[in-house]
Parts: C-alpha cells; sequence; structure tokens
C-alpha cells in the first residue's frame, strides 16, 4: 500500500475518481432515457412538456439533499436545473422527430 500523498496514491485516486465519472455519466444517460419515456407519454396523452410544479421538486430535493455534503444552494440548483433543460431539450428533440414519423 502506498503511504498517503504519495504520487502513486494521487494516481490511485484519481483512477477512483475516473469509475466515479463513469458512473455518474451511466446515471445520467438512465436519467436522460427516463425523460424520453416520460416524454412519449406525456405527448401520447396531449399532456404539455414542462410541468413547472413538478420541476421546482426535482429543484429542491437537489439541494437538501446536497446541502448535506455543503454545497451551496445555489450550485445545488444551477445542477438541477441543468438537468431539467437537458430533459427537456431532448423530450422536445424526440417529440418532434416522432410527429414527423407517419
Amino acid at each position: 500500500m502506498s503511504r498517503p500523498g504519495s504520487v502513486s496514491e494521487i494516481c490511485r485516486l484519481r483512477g477512483e475518481v475516473a469509475r466515479v465519472d463513469r458512473e455518474l455519466q451511466r446515471a445520467l444517460f438512465r436519467r436522460l432515457r427516463l425523460a424520453v419515456a416520460i416524454g412519449r407519454m406525456k405527448q401520447d396523452q396531449g399532456l404539455p412538456l414542462r410541468d413547472h410544479g413538478v420541476e421546482e421538486k426535482v429543484v429542491m430535493r437537489w439541494i437538501q439533499s446536497l446541502s448535506g455534503w455543503g454545497i451551496p444552494q445555489r450550485q445545488a440548483a444551477s445542477l438541477a436545473r441543468w438537468l431539467i433543460r437537458e430533459s427537456i431539450r431532448i423530450q422536445a428533440r424526440r417529440s418532434r422527430a416522432r410527429s414527423r414519423t407517419p
């Protein structure tokens, strides 16, 4: 085992960070796939793409969860809103493509 602070320990920790990044990316892709499925259901039911009440609950969930780790509310809200924007963007793109398909 390498001593704390050694170059090999730093490399090991960077490798762990890279593994966590891949896990986060997989979770993000899973979240976006779920958003696409929700978008399809909304389109089939004639519902609007946006639900501001649900979006606000998502933002609050992120703020509450990340505040326990010392993440400022502004950053947590920004991350949540980015996730929401990406979900909406992908839902809208898929919805447009789907409505053009005969």
